[in-house]
Parts: C-alpha cells; sequence; structure tokens
C-alpha cells in the first residue's frame, strides 16, 4: 500500500557484518551479501510477464547520512 511517505534507504557493508538503515531505524547483521558474478537486466525466466517498468531516470547523489 503507498502512502506516500518519503522512505530513506541505506546499505553499509562491513568486513563481516550488514547495516540496514531504513529513515531512524537500523539493524545489523552478522553476514555479508556475496555478490554476482555476472549481471542481467531481464534474468527471469518468462521477461515478458515479470518487468520492472517504468524504469525511473537516474537521481543525482544527496549527502545522506553524513
Amino acid at each position: 500500500v503507498n502512502t506516500g511517505i518519503s522512505v530513506q534507504i541505506a546499505i553499509v557493508r562491513g568486513e563481516k557484518s550488514t547495516t540496514l538503515h531504513v529513515n531512524d531505524h537500523n539493524v545489523t547483521l552478522d553476514a555479508v551479501p556475496i555478490l554476482l558474478d555476472s549481471y542481467s537486466n531481464k534474468p527471469w525466466i518468462n521477461p515478458e510477464k515479470e518487468v520492472l517498468a517504468p524504469q525511473r531516470p537516474p537521481a543525482p547523489p544527496m549527502d545522506y547520512f553524513q
């Protein structure tokens, strides 16, 4: 459900932990993500039915969490 309230999200990856910040809340996990070796913008089995659209234009860099 869309409430129209803005959300600021930041992910901070450490050597042995990952912290997710959402607005004024955060949680830290003792795990690090394994990054992809290869990337595809249409990784789904049926790309016609599973589309992320419309794509948003790139946003300018903002100074959050500074």
